[in-house]
This record gives structure tokens, sequence and C-alpha cells, in this order.
């Protein structure tokens, strides 16, 4: 009988951690894109807390943050085929990037320029595609309304090292985007 119920027990602490696990299965989704090059040396900063170099090939998730050296540059292919290339002295955080094309339930694209600049070109995940996309700095927000465009976040510290008055740029060349303080 003692047996018994330790089976018991443990066939329900199984299928509770199964139904547990299950509830994580959104975490599957959360995969946000690859690594294409790196030039020079750059940084990942994983969720968890854990840092390593960025490497060709490192596949990158929502919580992770991307910062290149000086002189480096780093090339991202975000799962719905839009590039992102991050230039030197950049920190470059994915908050939210989902595809319903990968099973999510919307398509959304949220991103944060801590500093620094990066130029992308968006993929399948787009406001005139049903999609929320969205550029943050730490003073402003740029909504996308188009598919290539530059942006800059300008800290005082960056800007001294490029020459340049701190704050955000954007630049578009083509379709349109919104920049709002």
């Amino acid at each position: 009988a003692a047996i018994s119920a330790t089976r018991k027990r443990l066939a329900w602490t199984l299928a509770l951690l199964l139904l547990t696990g299950l509830g994580c299965a959104q975490d599957v989704w959360a995969f946000a894109g690859t690594i294409q090059q790196v030039l020079g040396s750059a940084r990942i900063a994983r969720k968890s807390g854990q840092q390593a170099p960025a490497i060709r090939g490192d596949q990158l998730y929502e919580g992770d943050t991307v910062m290149t050296a000086a002189q480096s540059n780093v090339q991202i292919r975000m799962v719905d085929d839009a590039q992102v290339w991050l230039r030197p002295i950049t920190e470059f955080k994915i908050s939210s990037y989902r595809s319903k094309q990968h099973g999510a339930d919307r398509d959304e694209a949220k991103m944060q320029l801590v500093a620094g600049s990066l130029r992308t070109i968006t993929g399948a995940i787009s406001p005139a595609k049903g999609g929320d996309y969205k550029l943050s700095t730490p003073n402003a927000t740029i909504g996308i309304r188009g598919t290539e465009f530059d942006a800059v976040h300008a800290t005082p510290q960056y800007a001294a090292e490029v020459g340049m008055d701190p704050g955000t740029y954007n630049r578009v060349y083509r379709g349109s985007t919104l920049l709002a303080g």
C-alpha cells in the first residue's frame, strides 16, 4: 500500500510538472532572430543575466540585449525576415518579438535602442500588415510606417564620441515613421 501511495504521488507530481511545462510553451515562441555577422566584437546579455561574446549563428530571444564595441557592427536577421544592422557603440534590446507565422497569437515587434545607432529593414511584421512594430529610445518612440530607416540615440557619452548633440534621430529611406517624445 505504501508503494502504491508513493506511485500515486509520483504520478501526480509528474502530471503537475507536465502541466506547468505546458504553461511555459509560450517561451518557445520567444525566439526573435539570429546573428548573421559580427565585424569586430560584440556581446549578448541574456534575459537570465548571463553574458557572452556574440558570434555568427547565435540565436536571440525576447529580453536579450546586443552590445557592439567601438569600430564593430552586428547584422541580425529577425524571425520575420527583418534585417537589423547595429553600428559601433550600440546597445539594442529585444523587448518583444512575436510572429503569427511562428505560432504567436499576434505580430508584435518591440525593441529598445538604449544607446547608439542602427539601420533596419522591416520584415513581415509591420503596421501595414496588421502588426505592431515599435522602436523605443530612452526619450522617444518611433512608430514604423515604412520599411527602411536609421535610428540613433545619442547618449551624452555617445554624442561626445561621435561629435553630435545628445538626442534621438531618425532617417527614413523608404516608407515613413512617426517619432514621438
